[in-house]
């Protein structure tokens, strides 16, 4: 009986010792934080080092950094408190792989001059990322004159933009070509040490290796961000260095689970019998070449000998623990795999794949490829390679969630998906110390689902509260996608009726004209060219910068918009582009010959003389008119 007595006041001890340890523990909390700015109370927080759903938890934020996680049940002093009624919390989406140029270039084959500080522009990667959940982006290559501007971006951390970080423009050698304008040419082993040093002095990161950087510059490259804590993210399938290789000369961060093709076989080797089989032809778009890409994940699966090289690759990237990008959007839409569209290249406009060559692809074979892919990348997953999101499209947050949709339908499971769209990243990028996981002392960009992606990964596509910087994000009203929905059932009249009512709403992103405009370009995509004219009459009439900003009437891209109307056969919306055209820049002697080849086309004799002629009196050396016009003479 003693020794029971003894042993119940040993059990009341260590229970006096445990209650006081954690009032202590309560009180060295509020001594600590005293009163916080943000508590998020009863919680599912979502870790993403070890992939654990910790239920009954509060997040404590202040300031824009995560100042505390406690049980539910302890005491806290908050300025505002968010009830999480359970709701799973994760940290912010990383999308390791973008362009500005995707967003401010639209469609256009030349980048704009410039990029401005305009709220605009930041707006714009709100509307495409942080509405989405999308807190942090890489940009890997850009034009190097924007830098001035984008690495503003990237040191004013805001709770309104997403975290912006930059590349510089990708690297590549000297070549006798003229560079894209995304990439920065490297042109002696000295001008390595330069550019790099240049980077690193703008406060630049992270650097691009793109595949025309032959290996003595890589090498030169790797070596000189090395000594300047500069990481290397590689894009290298086209040139001297494959994975293969890069791999072996240090890289570790790759991009594009596409490109295990070139580090597998050389295929202008293969090309013949791969095109025989496939029954394709010329690549002539961006799409068709995707579509290649897409088709060669099945070629090498009926090949033993190079599936098992593509598994020797794999087992190699784990062994060396490398990491590489999705990018797997932009192949679904190719494949018609996903409802929403997307693509390396905004241009030519459309809103499904653009094959003019490959007429007889059979679409059925481009699926199953596709689902060869997915399976491929499952397989990466498991032996171990770190996958991380990375979309290289526009519209990435609509993206970066098809993505997280897809990886669900190849089998991941929902807590792997979770770690890839968000620690895998930022520890990718080397900011794991601020981002990526909810963690004491880490940035507070958060994520709250109002249904749960464990119970079902479709719930990736519900609503979210965001935290951005320790603030609630609260998403503005997209214009451009609700006005398009009324063109679209009620037609251009009640558009402009709707936006009349809506106009002054602060619901709405501000810098209407932007997005008119880009109402305007939905609509081209679809073959509404009269609707989309009125559309761009209406920004010009009421908005006299318009043209001042990205989404502006160019009239290279008019142009060419009115040549791919013509290749899809909708000649009289080409005919229709070219008069605005000419409307917009009366003084260009190449609208004016556009509108004369079309009226010729169409066997409109008097109105192609009369546009070759005003061409003429504009640009009298215009040989393609007189030679016109001489042969109307003829005939």
């Amino acid at each position: 009986m003693e020794n029971k007595r003894i042993m119940n006041k040993g059990i009341i001890l260590i229970a006096l010792i445990l209650v006081s340890c954690n009032n202590r523990h309560i009180n060295k909390i509020k001594s600590e934080i005293s009163e916080v700015d943000v508590a998020i109370e009863n919680v599912q927080l979502f870790d993403s080092l070890t992939k654990d759903v910790i239920g009954n938890k509060t997040i404590l934020i202040k300031g824009n950094i995560i100042a505390g996680i406690i049980d539910e049940a302890q005491n806290f002093q908050a300025k505002k408190i968010i009830d999480g009624k359970q709701r799973l919390v994760i940290p912010g989406f990383i999308d390791t792989h973008m362009h500005l140029t995707q967003i401010f270039c639209d469609g256009n084959e030349k980048e704009p001059g410039y990029i401005s500080n305009n709220d605009s522009y930041r707006q714009a990667l709100a509307r495409q990322y942080l509405n989405y959940g999308v807190t942090t982006i890489l940009d890997l290559g850009q034009p190097e004159k924007w830098l001035a501007v984008s690495m503003q971006w990237q040191k004013e951390a805001s709770a309104e933009y997403p975290n912006q970080f930059n590349a510089g423009g990708a690297l590549i050698s000297d070549y006798e070509w003229k560079p894209n304008m995304n990439h920065s040419e490297i042109l002696s082993p000295n001008h390595a040490i330069d550019k790099i040093k240049e980077y690193s002095n703008k406060g630049i990161k992270h650097i691009k290796l793109y595949s025309f950087l032959n290996e003595k510059d890589l090498i030169n490259v790797l070596d000189a961000a090395k000594k300047q804590k500069i990481t290397a993210f590689g894009h290298l399938d086209r040139g001297e260095v494959n994975i293969p290789k890069a791999i072996e000369l240090g890289v570790k961060n790759f991009e594009h689970f596409f490109t295990l093709v070139n580090g597998v076989l050389t295929t202008s080797a293969h090309w013949i019998e791969f095109n025989n089989k496939y029954n394709l032809g010329r690549i002539r778009t961006v799409d068709e070449w995707t579509a290649a890409k897409t088709l060669y994940f099945d070629y090498i699966d009926s090949k033993p000998e190079l599936n098992k090289r593509l598994n020797a690759l794999m087992d190699t990237m784990a062994v060396h623990e490398v990491n590489i990008s999705t990018t797997i959007s932009v192949f679904a839409s190719v494949a018609g795999h996903t409802e929403f569209f997307s693509s390396f290249q905004n241009f030519p406009l459309r809103s499904s794949a653009y094959f003019p060559s490959y007429t007889n692809i059979d679409k059925s074979e481009l699926r199953k490829a596709f689902k060869t892919m997915m399976r491929n990348l499952k397989k990466a997953h498991d032996k171990g390679i770190k996958i991380r999101i990375g979309t290289d499209c526009r519209h990435g947050g609509q993206a970066l969630l098809s993505e997280l949709i897809l990886l669900g339908e190849a089998g991941f499971a929902v807590d792997d998906i979770l770690q890839i769209a968000t620690l895998n990243g930022a520890k990718a990028m080397r900011i794991d110390d601020q981002y990526g996981s909810i963690k004491k002392g880490k940035i507070a960009d958060l994520i709250i689902f109002d249904k749960n992606p464990f119970e079902d990964y479709k719930n990736f596509l519900s609503q979210k509260i965001i935290i951005k910087n320790g603030k609630i994000f609260k998403p503005k009203k997209d214009l451009t996608n609700d006005m398009l929905k009324v063109v679209t059932n009620a037609g251009i009249d009640k558009a402009f009726e709707w936006y009349d009512k809506i106009k002054e709403s602060e619901d709405y992103y501000p810098f209407h004209e932007i997005q008119l405009n880009e109402v305007g370009y939905e609509l081209l995509k679809i073959n509404n060219v009269a609707a989309a004219i009125r559309i761009f009459k209406f920004s010009i009439t009421n908005f006299e910068d318009a043209g001042n900003k990205y989404n502006s009437l160019d009239e290279e891209q008019l142009n060419s918009i009115g040549y791919h109307l013509l290749e899809l056969e909708n000649t009289s919306g080409a005919i229709e582009i070219f008069k605005f055209n000419s409307e917009l820049f009366p003084d260009s002697w190449n609208v004016y010959d556009s509108l004369g080849e079309v009226y010729l086309l169409v066997g409109n004799i008097q109105l192609a003389k009369d546009n070759y002629k005003k061409s003429l009196r504009i640009n009298p050396d215009n040989n393609f008119a007189i030679d016109a016009l001489e042969k109307m003479k003829k005939e």
